[in-house]
């Protein structure tokens, strides 16, 4: 059992489910939790009453290589907006490997009213930032050379 606690949820990445991750976070919240995991602009996404979570309900992607004891939690991505691209391609729901010299950015679907296509990012040490032409240096620093990202 400590062995199961000490992978937090890293069980489920076989499952390539993003809802499965925060399923765990749903607990800690009030019942009508819902409106926490959808980014207001997100018209594909609705928000739960229930204490059930899906991909259908969730805004947000999780990198699932996180974890507290990591180097440089400042730097290190959690979780973020879902609506990615690498090379201009939008990245499908997945479970998706992100490298340090992936060529990322964000697309116009989420916070498409902005001059320039932008998105936040929740990092490990708890700090959130909207970031604009600038994800690609965020990834670079990265303290993993790669990141599995559990995308809704």
């Amino acid at each position: 059992m400590t062995m199961a606690c000490s992978r937090g949820t890293s069980a489920f990445t076989l499952i390539e489910l993003p809802a499965s991750h925060f399923q765990t976070l749903s607990n800690f919240l009030t019942p009508d939790f819902g409106k926490a995991f959808v980014c207001p602009t997100d018209k594909k996404k609705n928000p739960t009453t229930n204490s059930f979570l899906t991909d259908s309900n969730i805004s947000y992607f999780l990198n699932v290589n996180a974890a507290p004891l990591q180097p440089n939690p400042v730097t290190l991505i959690l979780a973020g907006d879902r609506h990615l691209a690498v090379a201009g391609n939008p990245v499908p729901p997945s479970l998706f490997t992100l490298t340090t010299n992936a060529p990322l950015s964000w697309t116009r679907e989420l916070h498409g009213k902005m001059k320039m296509p932008c998105g936040m990012l929740m990092f490990l040490d708890g700090h959130v930032e909207i970031t604009r032409t600038n994800l690609g240096s965020l990834v670079q620093r990265q303290p993993l050379a790669t990141n599995h990202l559990a995308i809704p």
